[in-house]
C-alpha cells in the first residue's frame, strides 16, 4: 500500500482526519486516496 504524497505532512493530516472520523477534504493531494479506506474505523489506532 502506498499514499505517494506529494508531502509527507499531507498525508499526515489526512490520514488522522480518516482515523477520527472527519471529512478528508483534500484526498487530491494522494496519488492512491482509496487506500486511506485501510485507515478508517481501525480499533487499534483508536
Amino acid at each position: 500500500m502506498s499514499l505517494n504524497p506529494k508531502s509527507g505532512k499531507i498525508t499526515e493530516l489526512v490520514v488522522r482526519d480518516v482515523v477520527h472520523g472527519r471529512e478528508v477534504k483534500n484526498k487530491e493531494a494522494l496519488a492512491n486516496p482509496e487506500a486511506l479506506e485501510l485507515f478508517r474505523d481501525l480499533a487499534v489506532l483508536m
